[in-house]
C-alpha cells in the first residue's frame, strides 16, 4: 500500500509529529510505502488570492500525480480553504481519502470540518469525544488514539531507586495553549504550600510566554523551574525530561475543546510516571484511578492525591510500572500502523 500524509505542520507539532511521521515510519517498516507533506497553513488564507491560486494547484497536481489506489492521509488539514478545495477536486479521481482529527477542531472550524468528514472514505478520531461527533456525520469512524515509539519512552523509564530531593511534580506541553488549564494548578499548590509540603514544579514549554512566568513566580513559596522549549522533533527528548519528574500533572478546565486531550497522560506513562489527571473527557478512558494512575475532580482531591503519592514511593512505583504496562498493550505506534493497514483494507 502507498500512504501519503498531509499534515496540520512539520515534526515540530505533536499531532502531527506523531500521527504522521512515526507513523508513516512505522509503516514503512511493516513493508509499505509512505511520504509526508507538511502544510502549516494556519495562516496562509491572509496570503492573498495569487499565492492560495498557486497552492492550490500545486496540492491538485500532487493528488493527479497519485496512483487512484493510494491512500491520502489527511491529518487535521483543516485551516487553508483552497487546500480544501483542492481535495474536492481530487476526490473525483482519489478514492481512498483517510481524514485523521485528533482535537476538536469542529468546535472552531466546523464546516470545513464537516466537508472534510463526509467526503472522505473514512474518519480516523483521536478520542471518543471526536468519534461521537465524527459518526453523525461519517459512519465509517473509527476510534484511532496516538501511538507511542514504545522503545524510546522505554529506555528512559523512571529510575525510583532514584530520590529527587525536593521530589518534581511536572507539566510538559505548549503552555500558550494550556494558559486555562495551567490556572487551575494555583489553589491546589497553595494547599500544598500551606500543608508544609516540599516539592519542586518543574514546567517544561513555556515558549516565552509572559503569562506562565509571571503566574507561577508570584505563586508565594513555590519552587518552581520553567524551561522554554525542547527539541521537539525527537521523542527522546521529551521522554528524557518527563522520567525526571515523580508525578506528572494534566488538569483540564470544563469545556469541549478539552474532552478531546490527553497525549501528556500517554508519555508520563510510557515513562512509569505516575499521572494524576482531571476528571473529564479522554482521560477517563484510560486512567483508571489507584491502579496506572489518579484522577482528580476537586482542588482537594488534587491536593491529596499528591501529598499521598509523594509520602509513598512503592504506590508510585507500583502505580508507575501498571501505567507503563498499560501503555505496551494498548498505545504502540506499531499497532496504531498496523490498525490504519486493516482498516484500510477492511473498509
Amino acid at each position: 500500500m502507498n500512504f501519503h500524509f498531509f499534515t496540520k505542520g512539520d515534526e515540530n507539532v505533536a499531532s502531527s509529529r506523531y500521527r504522521a511521521y512515526l507513523l508513516a515510519k512505522e509503516l514503512k517498516k511493516i513493508g509499505h510505502q509512505a511520504d509526508v507533506f507538511a502544510l502549516d497553513f494556519r495562516w496562509k488564507n491572509k496570503s492573498g488570492l495569487l499565492i492560495n491560486t498557486k497552492l492550490f494547484f500545486k496540492y491538485l497536481k500532487l493528488f493527479y500525480s497519485f496512483d487512484k489506489n493510494d491512500v491520502i492521509f489527511l491529518q487535521r488539514t483543516v485551516y487553508n480553504k483552497y487546500f480544501i478545495l483542492a481535495v474536492l477536486c481530487g476526490r473525483f479521481r482519489l478514492k481512498n481519502f483517510v481524514f485523521d482529527i485528533d482535537d476538536a477542531v469542529f468546535e472552531h472550524s466546523f464546516l470545513k470540518t464537516w466537508i472534510l468528514a463526509k467526503i472522505s472514505k473514512t474518519v480516523f478520531c483521536g478520542s471518543h469525544f471526536v468519534l461521537d461527533w465524527a459518526k453523525k456525520h461519517n459512519k465509517k469512524s473509527f476510534y484511532f488514539s496516538n501511538g507511542l515509539p514504545l522503545e524510546i519512552y522505554f529506555s528512559n523509564t523512571k529510575d525510583y531507586n532514584i530520590k529527587n530531593n525536593p521530589p518534581i511534580i511536572g507539566w510538559i506541553g505548549s503552555c500558550p495553549d494550556h494558559n486555562d488549564n495551567l490556572k487551575l494548578l494555583k489553589p491546589i499548590f497553595e494547599r500544598l504550600i500551606l500543608d508544609g509540603m516540599l516539592f519542586k514544579f518543574r514546567l517544561i514549554g513555556a515558549r516565552g510566554d509572559k503569562f506562565v512566568y509571571d503566574f507561577f513566580k508570584n505563586i508565594k513559596g513555590l519552587d518552581v523551574e520553567i524551561i522554554d522549549n525542547l527539541d521537539w522533533k525527537n521523542p527522546k527528548n521529551t521522554a528524557m525530561e518527563i522520567q525526571k519528574f515523580d508525578i506528572g500533572l494534566m488538569p483540564l478546565a470544563k469545556n469541549e475543546w478539552n474532552r478531546a486531550k490527553y497525549f501528556k497522560t500517554l508519555e508520563y506513562m510510557a515513562c512509569g510516571v505516575v499521572p494524576i489527571v482531571s476528571g473529564f473527557g479522554e482521560n477517563t478512558f484510560i486512567v483508571k484511578d489507584g491502579e496506572n494512575g489518579f484522577v482528580a475532580n476537586s482542588e482537594k482531591e488534587w491536593a491529596d492525591k499528591i501529598k499521598m503519592i509523594l509520602s509513598d514511593n512503592k504506590t508510585r512505583k507500583t502505580v508507575g510500572e501498571f501505567a507503563r504496562r498499560h501503555i505496551a498493550e494498548h498505545f504502540s505506534i506499531k499497532k496504531r500502523a498496523e490498525q490504519l493497514v486493516d482498516i484500510i483494507r477492511k473498509i
